[in-house]
């Protein structure tokens, strides 16, 4: 999770590689997708897609609802990340 939150990539892809669980929840049940979409505003809308579509790619749940009872869709959405969104 800390790969994703703290803007590493390639550490995101060894882990990936390695075979890290992508549906692991934090202590608010919160996945790594729902993190990425929340938590990294300094990045791009373009690294949050090649992030996002690694971990779908890899088994990311995309049904899975934060504490807030919303998708990591429907943050994207929220947060006018309309491109992510679509991935999602």
């Amino acid at each position: 999770m800390e790969a994703v939150l703290f803007k590493s990539p390639e550490l995101v892809d060894a882990l990936l590689t390695s075979g890290a669980e992508v549906n692991l929840k934090d202590l608010l049940g919160r996945t790594v997708l729902i993190l990425l979409v929340t938590y990294r505003d300094q990045a791009s809308e373009d690294e949050k897609i090649s992030l996002a579509q690694k971990l779908v790619f890899k088994g990311g749940d995309l049904s899975v609802r934060d504490q807030n009872g919303q998708t990591a869709k429907e943050i994207a959405q929220s947060r006018g990340l309309a491109r992510l969104a679509e991935i999602l």
